[in-house]
């Protein structure tokens, strides 16, 4: 390589004269008061290859940061913070699994093709706890929901996440029959509690948006 580079430094000098400068591994070139450099540095030097490994870290903040998010069992960070991991198929949720929301809201319990189904526990961020049945993504089925401001609970038949449905309220020292509505407990004498947040507040679930191949997670649920 040094013999190599003594030729070309040779060939340089002779035609441009004084304005060649060969240095160790370096070509300066001089043209009109200008400066041209070019290094026999290799590209692909340990530096550059941890330079780019650092770059592709900090690319690889959301997405599928653990495991195996297509067919097994991984971590999966959206663009909202919120993180899912648990079980995968054909890239969609599948199996067992916690999704935790931003907000603090999380859902530990099955899933499948990306939504909600089967028997999970879903816990506000305010207290409030629903362990029940999950259907499409919502409260369908028996389920318990627990109220965290007095500790009553709600025991009964969810249908289309709480807008209708029947069961018993549970209080410290006695218990009534009441009926859903819109998300509402009507109990006898015309008592009334709330079955969700003050604001009504609904969450949806993210979509994966990581590969348009995929279908996109939780695509038609409402979350609680």
């Amino acid at each position: 390589m040094r013999n190599q580079s003594n030729v070309l430094a040779q060939v340089f000098a002779k035609f441009a004269g004084n304005r060649f400068l060969p240095l160790a591994g370096i070509v300066l070139l001089v043209f009109s008061g200008s400066i041209s450099c070019a290094s026999s540095e290799r590209k692909d030097s340990p530096e550059g290859q941890e330079g780019a490994t650092e770059r592709n870290m900090q690319t690889s903040e959301f997405g599928c940061i653990k495991g195996n998010c297509q067919d097994g069992t991984g971590t999966y960070r959206y663009e909202t913070d919120d993180v899912y991991e648990g079980g995968f198929q054909n890239g969609l949720r599948h199996g067992e699994g916690t999704f935790t929301y931003a907000n603090g809201d999380v859902y530990r319990g099955m899933y499948s093709e990306g939504m909600r189904n089967g028997r999970g526990v879903y816990t506000f961020a305010n207290g409030d706890k629903y362990d029940g049945s999950f259907k499409n993504g919502v409260r369908e089925g028996d389920g318990i929901y627990t109220f965290a401001s007095d500790g009553n609970i709600f025991r009964g038949q969810f249908v289309q996440d709480g807008q209708s449905g029947e069961g018993v309220l549970v209080e410290s020292e006695a218990s009534r029959n009441c009926e859903l509505d819109a998300k509402k407990v009507l109990c006898e004498k015309g008592a009334r509690s709330e079955t969700d947040q003050e604001d009504q507040r609904r969450l949806q679930e993210p979509q994966q948006d990581d590969s348009a191949a995929r279908q996109n997670f939780g695509m038609a649920a409402l979350a609680i």
